[in-house]
């Protein structure tokens, strides 16, 4: 467990650096698109208050007011775009993770493979640096939300604000219900297919591994079939159109079921694989 648990660290250490910049990125950019849409709103108000005599009572009525989560619709593109930047980059470093330690004249795999310690430990430390990594980062996302929010009251007057709290932003505006599920079988659907992709990668990662140019062959069939699989539940054949339909003889309930049963069991066997391959197929 000491052993594992230094790997663990090892790995998290060695993202820090880009780790620290998705953190600059996602605050500033968000803060600037929060900032952004507040004067545009103070700047509308502006424009109308030319034409129209209206009290601030009367604009907030009839215009609506401004607080967070209008900020936050207002300026969609500039909340989601480091979202998507960290997800993508998460998503790569999920595969990079493991040829890094093939890369240079003095492969660090060499002595990572040699290490007095079960092999299967490495691949859990990486396994659980990437999740750790995931909910680092979507930690880091509710905890700038209090930042987010005094921008928002600094740059619009009282009267014209409608407060809105954390945790209706968190159950309400549509990124947060995606990275924060207000359902434990969401959260559980989500982080498990998140797990399971990441360990599908490590699979087919470690079959390229293990078997070079054969490896990417069976590791693209391998994925081919795993969708197809996760695919199926959801379409089933009509004889009597030829056609395939989507949900016609299953409950939403039923094929959602079905599938975290199948997510399941790929996890599984992919698990399986990824460590027979690194305990008998991945050499130096």
């Amino acid at each position: 467990m000491n052993r594992y648990m230094k790997l663990v660290h090892m790995e998290i250490s060695r993202f820090w650096k880009l780790y620290v910049v998705l953190f600059a990125v996602t605050l500033l950019v968000q803060c600037g698109g929060v900032l952004m849409a507040a004067r545009d709103y103070m700047s509308r108000r502006q424009h109308i208050l030319e034409t129209e005599l209206l009290t601030d009572a009367q604009y907030v009525v009839k215009h609506g007011a401004f607080n967070l989560y209008t900020a936050m619709m207002d300026a969609s593109m500039w909340i989601v775009a480091p979202i998507a930047l960290s997800a993508v980059t998460l998503l790569l470093y999920t595969v990079f993770i493991w040829y890094r330690e093939w890369m240079g004249k003095n492969s660090f795999i060499y002595r990572l493979l040699m290490l007095p310690t079960a092999r299967r430990n490495i691949y859990l430390a990486k396994l659980t640096a990437i999740l750790l990594l995931v909910l680092g980062l979507v930690g880091f996302q509710l905890a700038i939300l209090p930042i987010e929010q005094l921008i928002c009251r600094m740059s619009v007057p009282q009267a014209l604000s409608d407060p809105v709290s954390l945790l209706e932003m968190i159950r309400y505006y549509y990124i947060f219900v995606v990275l924060v599920p207000n359902h434990l079988t969401d959260f559980l659907l989500l982080y498990g297919t998140g797990t399971a992709l990441v360990i599908l990668l490590f699979t087919i990662v470690l079959l390229e591994r293990s078997y070079r140019l054969k490896g990417i062959i069976a590791g693209i069939l391998y994925l081919i079939v795993v969708s197809l699989i996760l695919i199926a539940p959801l379409y089933l054949y009509d004889y009597q159109t030829s056609f395939l339909h989507f949900d016609l003889y299953l409950y939403p309930m039923e094929s959602l079921t079905i599938e975290m049963v199948l997510i399941l069991i790929i996890g599984l066997i992919s698990l399986w694989i990824s460590l027979y391959l690194l305990q008998k197929k991945v050499t130096v």
